[in-house]
């Protein structure tokens, strides 16, 4: 998992939850795109053509960062109700923009059911309570 965290010092860290939890690897940003060259080469690294997106500011930064991961090649899969604007417009102006460039958008659950592909794991039985 790699996280972005748009000027830290101003705007505040990344919760512990996701950064300790997860096992994240963060970068510091002041581009609006998450795209800067440190991402770029870690995704380089990863090897992998599909990337889940997920984030705050939907009409800035998720919005630049798609638009690079698109141009760039990737597969972007955005998760519409774990992607946030202040106001209602900028967030579905921005949906709409990503749907138009080629990503899609789609919500939590089904990522994640789709990313565990069966029941009756212990992934499933841990992850199901979740999401009710």
């Amino acid at each position: 998992m790699i996280v972005t965290e748009q000027y830290p010092k101003g705007l505040g860290k990344t919760v512990s939850e996701v950064n300790i939890s997860l096992g994240a690897t963060t970068y510091e940003k002041i581009t609006f795109s998450g795209c800067t060259a440190e991402v770029n080469s870690a995704l380089n690294r990863l090897g992998r053509k599909k990337i889940i997106i997920t984030g705050m500011e939907t009409h800035v930064c998720v919005f630049q960062t798609v638009r690079d991961l698109v141009e760039a090649g990737y597969n972007v899969h955005l998760v519409g109700d774990a992607v946030c604007s202040r106001f209602d417009e900028n967030y579905e102006n921005s949906l709409n923009l990503m749907s138009e460039l080629g990503a899609v958008v789609s919500n939590t659950e089904t990522v994640v059911f789709d990313l565990l592909e069966v029941s009756g794991t212990k992934e499933f039985k841990a992850i199901s309570p979740l999401i009710k």
